[in-house]
């Protein structure tokens, strides 16, 4: 999750006025295909055994902040997706085949508060955000499976779909505090909150074995993101600044609100994520690397329900690029 309507970067706080916009656009890109079971290491086994799964993700977001008051802010993010799989479990085993779904996501408003009055903390800030994802991502995207029987159209896996199919709450943290000159400390955190247990959407998995027969339907699973770090301002007449950060994000095992059946694959992934970036006006700009060092695949509710434990296929590394620009 982004935001747009609060301005926080490595030469602090600049605060919006009132009747001030902000507009942006984010870019997000990964391929998911190191497995793991629980933290134990997959990849080189199904790297030699050459079946492993493959995700490619794209993802974009356009985003348009307000400031109500130098204080308050509102904004909107409209992301788009187009995401593929290639497997062969998927489809006859024995060939890999690719499936893919893009389109619209889900839209999410955040109205966004800072704690600290403005005028007076120029240094260091706290801001709080709440708000709401719509569920206008597709949930129950198709495509043409290869299966030992034929050709069949369903539903593509839950890794890719654009959507989840739950309206959900939207919890955030945004923080920044001057350390030195040119230096600056910064927090960001947010939880999705989704209530609606599980969309409906057919897995197919029960077909793989009898045993999965409790994942047949897609979960509607709570996310999270948090992330810590550093910034310099490297070349002040230029805008240019550095930063390095540590950051978390996942899928819980059980959600906070409503049930956690269904079919999820909940898990973290731990990064550390340099990046560069710069301001030219009202512009600013800014790409990160965040690179993988602790990856857990949790068993979920209904592995433990029989006993098993499922896996799943992060990413080694990925990256983030964003352009903002203040109106």
């Amino acid at each position: 999750m982004r935001h747009s309507g609060l301005s926080l970067g490595p030469t602090g706080i600049s605060y919006l006025e009132s009747g001030d916009w902000t507009g942006s656009f984010a870019y997000r890109w990964l391929q998911s295909d190191h497995h793991f079971r629980g933290d134990e290491d997959e990849g080189p086994v199904r790297y030699a055994l050459g079946n492993e799964v493959i995700n490619d993700t794209h993802s974009f977001e356009l985003a348009a902040g307000y400031a109500v008051t130098p204080r308050y802010s509102v904004n909107l993010t409209m992301p788009f997706v187009y995401n593929t799989r290639s497997s062969l479990y998927e489809h006859d085993r024995t060939n890999r085949y690719e499936t893919s779904a893009g389109g619209l996501a889900d839209l999410r408003l955040t109205g966004y508060a800072w704690l600290l009055r403005p005028e007076t903390h120029t240094n260091g800030n706290i801001a709080l955000g709440v708000g709401m994802k719509a569920p206008t991502g597709d949930w129950d995207a198709t495509d043409d499976f290869h299966t030992p029987t034929g050709v069949e159209i369903r539903p593509v896996d839950q890794s890719i779909q654009p959507g989840d199919g739950g309206w959900g709450i939207i919890l955030e943290i945004q923080a920044v505090q001057k350390l030195f000159d040119n230096a600056y400390a910064f927090l960001s955190g947010s939880y999705l909150i989704n209530p609606r247990e599980m969309n409906g959407t057919r897995t197919y998995r029960e077909t793989l074995s009898p045993a999965l027969a409790n994942e047949a339907i897609m979960s509607v699973p709570d996310q999270y993101f948090g992330k810590l770090g550093f910034s310099y301002l490297l070349w002040p007449e230029k805008g240019l600044f550095v930063s390095l950060a540590g950051r978390v994000e996942g899928v819980p095992v059980r959600d906070l609100i409503g049930g956690s059946d269904g079919f999820r694959r909940p898990g973290i992934a731990v990064s550390v994520e340099p990046g560069v970036g710069f301001n030219v006006g009202r512009f600013s700009f800014n790409v990160s690397a965040p690179v993988a060092v602790y990856r857990n695949r949790f068993q979920s509710v209904t592995d433990k329900e029989m006993g098993r434990h499922g896996d799943a296929a992060f990413a080694d590394w990925f990256i983030l690029a964003g352009v903002s620009r203040r109106f």
